[in-house]
């Protein structure tokens, strides 16, 4: 069994060095010869709007990560330095520090508990990856301990023994690993295929940063169903309107079909598929996971084996993020408007989420105060009916308690 006791020793001692000779000495040299915190400054400037919103102290925090990192990548600055002559004058240990983490590269990484260890220790798992790794973390023990974290995103480097974390920890109460996905192809806005999200975070990790603006965001249900939007393309070369009609409600605009599923068709589910005949491309969309697996098990019937996975999705806190951060509107389906004068969020699914909004923050509230409260009052007060509230409450619950097996 690991001494965990020894560990953080070594873990804090670590700490020390990293405070001489990296925060109180590197940086401000880095800096003064790259300009690195100028560079920085320049990304920061299309995110004014999320900036100006920070904590204080948080931005020099991000200054702070953000050269760390440029020094001490995969292929960073570190190497530079560690001949640098004023480095060469810092204590024999603060140099093979130095050197060390020069060869041990440091990564931004999007993960999640999978097991608290002791004393500030956790098995960690990148949810991008799937690698394990021990983290010791008194800021990832802390948020443990008050939050319902789905997971976080770190800076962190490797100390001989175990991974530590530098700079702001960020952490994320309703995301899932394909809202990253989905983020990182509209960033790009191009595609984007899942091994190749951790290289785009390291080209610039800037935008993934300005994710903290949607920590606390609460997922959004309509009962049982959470809200999350689901896309997928397909190439068919063979397309008979007539052979979907049994199933499907369908409408023809030159040489533009749309297929909506009976009885799934309207709020929350909306499924439908549009097929696009000079493209010969059949788009599938739903805004429930249980209304794309609908509509995926009807097609199958037809004899179209798509996989169940859909090619891309989002949540709504997602979908916010991308419109806070990229200043993106949202299109999941392009030929939807040809269709219909309605925006891509119904104004059911708008008002539903500043319910929920309202609910998730006194419900957060509540639980902070420590006194006894009651979720019907607290619905009545976010004009949310009181399942809908119930089910968000368990959610919160849930989550809760498996951070505390």
């Amino acid at each position: 069994m690991p001494d965990y006791q020894r560990m953080r020793y070594a873990c804090n001692k670590t700490g020390e060095i990293l405070g001489r000779v990296v925060d109180e000495f590197l940086l401000y040299l880095c800096d003064q010869e790259e300009s690195l915190a100028d560079e920085f400054a320049q990304k920061l400037v299309k995110y004014r709007h999320i900036v100006e919103t920070m904590p204080e102290g948080f931005v020099s925090g991000l200054v702070a990560q953000y050269i760390a990192f440029q020094l001490f990548r995969r292929g960073g600055l570190a190497q530079k330095y560690t001949g640098h002559p004023m480095v060469l004058k810092r204590d024999a240990r603060e140099i093979d520090f130095l050197k060390f983490q020069a060869v041990h590269p440091w990564r931004f990484v999007f993960c999640s508990v999978k097991e608290f260890l002791r004393d500030s220790f956790f098995a960690m798992t990148d949810v991008l990856t799937g690698e394990e790794f021990l983290l010791y973390s008194p800021a990832v023990a802390t948020l443990e301990e008050e939050k319902s974290v789905s997971f976080y995103f770190l800076l962190i480097f490797f100390n001989g023994k175990c991974w530590q974390t530098y700079g702001p920890v960020a952490y994320f109460q309703a995301l899932f690993p394909f809202d990253l996905h989905y983020f990182a192809k509209e960033l790009r806005s191009a595609p984007v295929a899942w091994a190749e999200i951790p290289a785009v975070i390291e080209e610039d990790p800037a935008p993934f940063m300005m994710l903290w603006v949607g920590a606390e965001q609460p997922l959004i249900y309509h009962g049982k169903d959470m809200i999350v939007i689901s896309f997928s393309a397909y190439r068919v070369e063979k397309f008979d309107a007539g052979k979907y009609a049994s199933h499907f409600f369908i409408q023809q605009k030159d040489g533009l079909y749309r297929l909506s599923l009976k009885r799934w068709h309207r709020f929350p589910h909306h499924c439908e598929c549009f097929y696009v005949a000079n493209e010969q491309t059949l788009y599938l969309t739903a805004r429930t996971e249980r209304g794309y697996e609908k509509l995926i098990t009807v097609l199958k019937k037809m004899g179209h084996e798509f996989p169940r996975e859909p090619q891309s999705r989002a949540t709504m806190v997602m979908i916010y993020l991308v419109r806070k951060i990229l200043g993106k509107e949202v299109k999941f389906n392009p030929y939807e408007e040809y269709f219909s004068e309605e925006p891509d969020l119904s104004p059911e699914e708008e008002e539903l989420m500043e319910r929920v909004n309202r609910f998730c923050k006194l419900f957060t509230e509540a639980l902070n105060s420590g006194e006894p409260f009651d979720i019907e009052k607290l619905a009545d007060q976010a004009g949310l009916d009181y399942e809908n509230a119930r089910e968000v409450a368990a959610t919160f619950q849930r989550m809760i308690e498996r951070r505390r097996i």
